[in-house]
């Protein structure tokens, strides 16, 4: 996403991107863009936002799909968030949750002190019991079950606040060993968008009903390694079915190039700086968040109206221009998308103004055009799976005349060779003489130059002059005798 997408955003969003951007330079800023949002829509929807086209109501939930390679950072992402960026909002959260217990539980007195009111035995008994069967309230929940989901989706229903965000931190995993139990769950996400979860039929009970106008968000992540095979075609299946087509998908499909701080005291300021920025960004968060009436529900002007009429004609025309059924399913869904992000975005750009602005719908229209050019890579995405060598070429092949430190490569490169930190730092020297004698054969070598005073070095592909020999090649009994020993 490019800068001037990131100025076509509320204020809020744009400097978490870029706050968030700035640490995770490795993760490419539609990955973190999808990332925040995904974050910030929980938050928003635990008061339950609505938008209002001519009657026709819905909430702000969105679905967010992330293909973003294991050991980018998108767990601990979340993690500072949460921890630097949110924790006012959970503190929300479990007070609102503290008063709906202290409700229930004068509710549960009352109707003990009504049905035995001269039998205290059985009346603190009743109370007892009646107390052990509420559910805790959870704003959050990790793979689950189709019951657990039903179950702590009543028990926000109940609350009268909040919502649930479904977290799944491998989908490539999840769906390598879809069970029985796992396909009804998928089943039930997909309903959930709708903001409906069907209750399970159990043989010998009467089914619960269902239940409807919950919000639920889905941070869904994987490493696009996993999507191979019939992987490749459980996530067609999605997107045939509408669960993919209903997210933002977003997906790495290239490195990004980046320099790591060698000198420890400013990296060391930078990382303070950046804990800091969240927390400040979080307090200014928290103030639109407490303006926000509870319920509120965000009325489309006509002004607006125009914007997404025209955003839908042309949407319309992108769909019958492309050949990919699947792109095409996802083009048409747009629209339902800028509805509920454009109310996100009204309620960061005027909490207490409850009208959806043309300027709320460009800003949504502008993010989502900018996520979805994502998708089109992944769909055409082939896993590669050379070894740990090519790898490592093809890498310096791709950056050629780039240098890097040995720290570089083994920190935030390793990924790329399909390699762990330990195992490359280990291995690192006799790695780069094995890649150095593949760079000769293709008429290039490897330039390796001290730096730091001796202390270190680092690394560059560069082309043979022509006429030259390098004076890095190895003997081939000595290469021979190096990949024998790996």
């Amino acid at each position: 996403m490019y800068k001037e997408n990131l100025n076509q955003m509320p204020e809020l969003v744009r400097n978490l991107i870029l706050t968030l951007k700035e640490q995770f330079p490795q993760c490419s800023t539609n990955s973190v863009t999808n990332i925040a949002l995904a974050k910030i829509a929980e938050v928003l929807n635990w008061k339950r936002v609505r938008f209002n086209e001519f009657g026709n109501t819905g909430f702000s939930n969105i679905f967010v799909m992330i293909f973003l390679p294991s050991g980018y950072g998108k767990d601990r992402m979340v993690d500072d968030m949460d921890k630097h960026l949110l924790p006012d909002f959970f503190h929300w959260f479990n007070e609102e949750a503290i008063k709906y217990k202290q409700e229930i539980k004068k509710k549960i007195i009352q109707e003990a002190e009504e049905k035995f009111p001269e039998n205290d035995k059985v009346k603190q008994s009743y109370i007892k019991e009646q107390l052990n069967k509420i559910r805790d309230l959870i704003p959050e929940l990790h793979d689950g079950t189709q019951e657990g989901l039903f179950q702590d989706a009543k028990a926000l229903k109940n609350a009268g606040y909040g919502g649930i965000l479904i977290k799944m931190s491998e989908l490539g995993l999840y769906l390598s060993s879809l069970t029985p139990e796992r396909k009804k769950l998928l089943t039930q996400l997909n309903d959930a968008y709708s903001c409906k979860i069907a209750s399970k039929s159990i043989k010998g009970e009467n089914r619960e009903n269902n239940i409807d106008n919950l919000p639920i968000c889905a941070l869904l992540y994987s490493d696009p390694t996993l999507f191979k095979d019939n992987i490749k075609i459980l996530f067609n299946a999605l997107m045939e079915t509408g669960l993919g087509r209903r997210c933002f998908i977003t997906f790495m499909h290239k490195q990004e190039t980046y320099k790591i701080e060698t000198d420890f005291k400013k990296a060391y300021a930078q990382r303070k700086q950046y804990f800091l920025r969240l927390q400040k960004l979080g307090q200014k968060f928290f103030l639109l968040f407490s303006a926000i009436n509870k319920n509120a529900v965000y009325e489309q002007t006509e002004e607006t109206f125009e914007v997404l009429y025209d955003y839908t004609i042309t949407l319309k025309k992108s769909a019958e221009l492309e050949e990919n059924s699947l792109l095409c399913k996802e083009i048409i869904s747009r629209e339902l998308k800028a509805l509920k992000l454009s109310t996100l975005f009204a309620c960061l750009n005027h909490p207490t103004e409850e009208f959806i602005y043309p300027e709320d719908m460009k800003q949504a229209i502008s993010t989502i055009e900018a996520l979805s050019t994502d998708l089109k890579f992944f769909l055409n995405y082939k896993p590669k799976f050379t070894d740990k060598y090519d790898s490592i070429y093809s890498f310096f092949l791709e950056h050629q005349g780039q240098e890097f430190t040995k720290t570089e490569l083994i920190n935030n490169y390793r990924h790329v060779f399909c390699l762990s930190r330990d195992k490359l730092r280990a291995e690192f020297e006799k790695l780069m003489e094995v890649v150095q004698e593949i760079a000769m054969q293709h008429n290039y070598f490897i330039d390796k130059k001290l730096i730091n005073n001796g202390s270190g070095h680092t690394y560059a592909l560069k082309p043979i002059p022509v006429g030259e020999l390098s004076e890095h090649v190895i003997p081939l009994d000595s290469l021979l005798s190096i990949t024998e020993n790996q």
